[in-house]
């Protein structure tokens, strides 16, 4: 996942929000060869922080609509995907452990 928020004219929120879309939605999804990037940077456009979420809903529209888009192409359901490769109860994730 390559992650990247315009922050505006200020870094108040510039690596914590950007950082929770990867870290609160990667983990839906056992994957042992997850990678993520996430960059940031400043420009001109209206101050903004830490709303709708802190993160969390643009990652998981991305990963939700990537999996619709494999659904389509697959001729499936999108629902049986992900439950096919949701995580169940008891699942071992790695990927918390690489993030902390």
């Amino acid at each position: 996942m390559d992650f990247r928020a315009n922050t505006g004219p200020y870094g108040n929120h510039s690596l914590t929000v950007p950082c929770n879309g990867p870290a609160l939605s990667l983990p839906l999804y056992p994957c042992d060869n997850v990678d993520f990037q996430v960059t940031t940077y400043y420009s001109n456009i209206c101050p903004n922080g830490a709303y709708q979420g802190y993160g969390a809903p643009k990652g998981n529209f991305a990963i939700t609509m990537a999996l619709a888009e494999l659904a389509e192409q697959l001729q499936i359901d999108q629902l049986e995907i992900i439950e096919r490769n949701r995580v169940h109860e008891g699942q071992e994730l790695k990927i918390l452990g690489a993030i902390g």
